[in-house]
């Protein structure tokens, strides 16, 4: 996990595992579905694709807002 990262995995007293929003502090969701009471592989995999979308929501809206000062 990198320092960009939103989402983490967090096991569950249960011994299922929730990938957790580390800005909301709150379980992820996907959709209307919350991210909890899955298996460690499903939480990690939706962990990695939760964050590899939100470094790239982060790009670009970097790269716009650079394209923005460029044209001023």
């Amino acid at each position: 996990m990198s320092t960009q990262d939103r989402y983490d995995v967090i096991m569950d007293p249960t011994d299922t595992w929730t990938v957790w929003d580390l800005i909301n502090d709150e379980p992820a969701m996907f959709g209307d579905h919350v991210l909890a009471a899955l298996t460690q592989v499903e939480a990690m995999a939706a962990r990695d694709v939760m964050n590899d979308a939100w470094r790239r929501l982060q790009e670009s809206a970097l790269n716009k807002q650079n394209k923005q000062t460029d044209a001023a």
